[in-house]
């Protein structure tokens, strides 16, 4: 059955002939005019007298919400009528720039299906940060580390100890700056990062590197087994570095921002909360967090486009958050206007 508003010629819905309780009216408010449709599926029944029907000792003007013991969204019997989102996950991309009705429907329904969005939402934002910071990664090992890997003598590991037959101690230093990267010494000169500026120091058994000024790491040589390494062995070692770094990333970039998006929508949500106070709208908050995770959806998609294009906009991230605010604030509106 087709739900039709006769005042203002809007569709408001379509119910299965099996949902509706036979011979009983219900009220259905517009949601557009607020004007009250009542709705009765007849059924004749010959074999049992229908009950006689009653109306109210004074009737209500043309119009006006009928008065009936049934709560909202149930039938006489006591039965729930099913509540059903009008919109589907993926017209959330478009819808959450602009639309009223898809906030209004958002605070109805889209309690954990906001999240299930969101998590959509966050993987395919992640991916394009990802392969970014991946090309980067790359465009650094082409360039500082292929530099390094050219000065790097011949070397051989035995039983863990490192063998190099160049003249020692052997310091590697940037052609353009004059810093001092890496020292190879097996004879004992230097025996930690302490007495030199240099990032790395390769041992006869160990490697020292520096991570900080205040912390250095020691790693033993054993683990690499009997084997060469020459230029060509650490270019393989570099390039597959490479290739896993843009593989690590992305699930920890999806986890990540999943939990800062979660945050970020708790936070908008108190504002939302803050907002429908001011406009005598009662949402509980779940639902407001629910439109504060569509609210960030246009900054998150516009951002994640500059990132592809290569670019960032002047102020971005006090444009992206009155962005998100004002949607909130449309939203919050949106629904006030919903139930006048």
């Amino acid at each position: 059955m087709d739900i039709f508003c006769n005042t203002c010629q809007k569709i408001i819905g379509r119910v299965p002939d099996e949902k509706l309780p036979p011979n009983r009216r219900m009220r259905v408010t517009c949601p557009q005019c607020a004007n009250a449709i009542f709705v009765e599926r007849q059924i004749a029944e010959p074999s049992i007298p229908e009950p006689p029907v009653t109306f109210p000792a004074a009737s209500a003007p043309y119009g006006a919400p009928a008065q009936t013991d049934a709560a909202p969204g149930r039938s006489s019997s006591g039965a729930s009528q099913p509540a059903k989102s009008r919109f589907r996950l993926w017209q959330a991309f478009y819808l959450a720039f602009f639309s009223g009705d898809f906030y209004q429907d958002v605070c109805e329904y889209w309690r954990g299906k906001a999240y299930t969005f969101l998590a959509v939402l966050v993987l395919l934002t992640s991916l394009p940060t990802a392969l970014a910071l991946q090309k980067d990664f790359k465009t650094f090992i082409s360039g500082n580390a292929s530099t390094v890997i050219a000065k790097i003598p011949d070397m051989r590991l035995d039983n863990g100890e490192l063998t190099v037959n160049i003249e020692q101690p052997y310091l590697i230093e940037d052609d353009d700056t004059g810093e001092l990267i890496a020292i190879i010494d097996t004879t004992g000169q230097y025996t930690s990062l302490d007495d030199t500026d240099a990032h790395i120091l390769v041992t006869q058994k160990n490697v020292h590197i520096r991570k900080s000024n205040a912390e250095i790491r020691t790693y033993s040589m054993q683990v690499l087994g009997d084997r060469i390494i020459n230029q060509e062995v650490l270019r393989s070692w570099v390039d597959t570095a490479s290739a896993w770094v843009g593989v690590g990333l992305v699930p920890a970039m999806v986890v990540g921002s999943f939990l800062v998006s979660i945050i970020g929508a708790l936070f908008f949500g108190a504002i939302g909360l803050i907002m429908a106070m001011a406009l005598r709208v009662n949402l509980p908050y779940s639902a407001l967090v629910s439109v504060a995770i569509m609210a960030r959806t246009p900054p998150t998609l516009l951002e994640t486009l500059q990132i592809l294009l290569g670019t960032r906009l002047l102020f971005w991230g006090i444009l992206s958050f009155l962005i998100t605010i004002g949607l909130l604030f449309y939203a919050i509106r949106s629904k006030a206007a919903d139930k006048k």
